[in-house]
């Protein structure tokens, strides 16, 4: 009921039921309900759809309290998790430190997601190699500071303005449950306190339904 209401100011313009939508891909849209691979499934969506989904002509609005930037080389802890889009983002500063996994050889060399069209909101874990990352790389971020700060809305556009500022761009929005604050969704593997409130996250939904976003991609990731 949560995850209906929360996301249909995403899903209620497609011109199939809810609750299809969820689950199957249809037309250009697709939500997705599991893991992070996700983005990769948006890449192999652009590979089968070549005319619609010409390749590097998507961006990538990411929700969530950790960057997911780290490296084999710079992560603490060494969970892959914490290093997906190292892995997916065209880049020779990341190619030199990511490490190959066997299986994923030909999806690895495709790397399609440019760092100018990867945005950020809700920030507020991450390690400093991932800082330096992103300031490297020239990603735009907007952290929890910035939410408090600057509003959530003021977040919103300055990343569509850097990574899709006409809104027609194809574009995949990555939410990740533990963007919101612990008291609001306490069931994540790693909450971080301090995170987006239920009001600041519909307003999300809200804000990038009424600018016109083109979302062909969505997943909410635990």
């Amino acid at each position: 009921l949560l995850f209906t209401h929360f996301f249909w100011f995403f899903i209620k313009d497609f011109d199939v039921p809810s609750y299809d939508v969820l689950f199957t891909r249809i037309t250009n849209q697709v939500i997705y309900l599991w893991q992070k691979a996700s983005l990769y499934n948006q890449e192999k969506y652009q590979e089968e759809e070549n005319d619609n989904y010409p390749i590097n002509n998507f961006c990538c609005l990411w929700v969530d309290a950790h960057a997911d930037i780290n490296t084999a080389n710079s992560s603490y802890s060494g969970n892959i998790h914490g290093q997906c889009l190292s892995y997916l983002l065209k880049s020779p500063i990341l190619k030199n430190y990511v490490r190959e996994v066997r299986g994923f050889d030909k999806w690895l060399k495709q790397r399609s997601l440019l760092p100018e069209r990867l945005a950020y909101i809700g920030l507020r874990d991450i390690d400093e190699q991932e800082t330096k990352l992103l300031e490297e790389l020239g990603i735009t971020y907007s952290s929890m500071y910035e939410v408090e700060k600057y509003g959530i809305n003021f977040c919103i556009e300055k990343d569509l303005d850097k990574i899709n500022p006409t809104g027609k761009r194809n574009t995949h929005v990555s939410f990740d449950i533990d963007a919101l604050d612990p008291a609001v969704a306490p069931s994540t593997g790693t909450p971080v306190f301090g995170g987006l409130s239920l009001s600041q996250a519909m307003f999300i939904g809200e804000r990038v339904n009424d600018i016109g976003v083109n979302i062909t991609c969505m997943d909410i990731v635990e």
